[in-house]
């Protein structure tokens, strides 16, 4: 805050101290600024060695004088500022075209050339030369230009070579010809999985062959076998042994078959009651909306698996058929005897 020292008499408090009262206000009467050297007053609430902010900022201004920033070089600390506070700093670029940027700006990033360097990559040049490393990929040669941009061969750490744009290895989206993406996933479901336990089977360790593609692991199942499984048939369920459950008419997906009769375990008898049945539902007032086909238990039940209490049913029907059950028992009893296929209700087929 610099004064008119001519009037610095009517503000004195004393004759004798360097007190002044200014607008209300306490301020000490300094005998220079440690910046331009000149008389200031400095208030007793926010003292200081500068007479202004200006001062203050020069004094502490950091000398870019020489320094590279993107495509910039820092020349001398221009005489005139865009603002009165911040310090601007006249700059050459790698273009040849000098320009005035503030320091701050430099310093942040936020200017990096003098406009040169969005042009080029708006029109496909890029400053990457031949040796350049990108993560995992390393520049061999300039490919061609696609859609007005540049496009490059790199090989990859792992030996593959792929051809990727300039921006995306300046910004850091390529990094790899997709080997590091697969290493990772492949490490965390290693992770995943081992010690893991589906169904019978018990996840040992990886196998290192690839099957088209698909990893694969080597499990123990508990009857002692063992078997190699894919990722995709252990997650999704496909595969719970080492083929060992079909032969146990206890085992049913971990889940006990004991309410059934053994034959039901006999898919080509299964097969048969749905060719007597002409492979159609055999409800009068089916809806036709499913095309899947079940066995449904006449009389409900599961121990009695005969084909005279079996009768073909879609999807649909077949859930209909758990509600008002005396209805449709009736109905579908009344069916197998006029199709003369149910003449003993207790016999049954073993």
């Amino acid at each position: 805050m610099k004064i008119c020292w001519d009037n610095l008499e009517k503000l004195r408090l004393n004759s004798r101290g360097n007190l002044v009262n200014k607008n209300n206000a306490v301020f000490i009467e300094m005998e220079f600024c440690i910046n331009c050297g000149e008389p200031y007053l400095m208030s007793r609430v926010d003292p200081t060695k500068f007479c202004s902010i200006q001062c203050s900022n020069e004094q502490n201004t950091i000398d870019l004088t020489g320094k590279r920033f993107g495509r910039l070089t820092v020349l001398h600390k221009s005489p005139t500022r865009k603002k009165s506070v911040l310090i601007d700093w006249v700059c050459r670029c790698s273009c040849g075209k000098e320009l005035t940027v503030t320091g701050t700006y430099l310093r942040r990033g936020v200017t990096t050339s003098c406009g040169c360097y969005r042009n080029d990559f708006l029109h496909g040049k890029s400053n990457i030369v031949v040796g350049d490393v990108f993560g995992e990929l390393c520049v061999i040669k300039n490919h061609d230009y696609f859609n007005h941009k540049s496009r490059w061969l790199c090989r990859c750490s792992c030996g593959n070579t792929v051809v990727v744009l300039g921006r995306d290895l300046i910004k850091g989206h390529t990094r790899s010809c997709g080997c590091y993406k697969s290493k990772t996933t492949s490490e965390r479901c290693k992770a995943r999985l081992i010690d893991r336990k589906f169904g019978r089977l018990l996840v040992i360790e990886e196998l290192l062959e690839r099957r088209n593609g698909h990893v694969y692991w080597k499990c123990l199942c508990d009857c002692g076998n063992y078997s190699e499984v894919s990722s995709g048939d252990l997650n999704s369920g496909k595969c719970v042994s080492c083929g060992c459950y079909r032969f146990d008419i206890n085992w049913k997906g971990g889940i006990s078959a004991e309410p059934y009769c053994p034959i039901w375990l006999d898919e080509d008898y299964k097969k048969s009651i749905k060719e007597r049945d002409n492979y159609k539902c055999q409800n009068p007032y089916c809806w036709g909306t499913h095309s899947k086909l079940f066995l449904h238990h006449i009389n409900y039940n599961k121990q009695e698996c005969g084909p005279q209490n079996l009768i073909t049913l879609c999807c649909s029907c077949n859930s209909r058929a758990n509600i008002n059950r005396d209805y449709w028992q009736n109905l579908y009893e009344g069916i197998m005897r006029n199709r003369g296929l149910l003449n003993d209700r207790s016999s049954s087929h073993n």
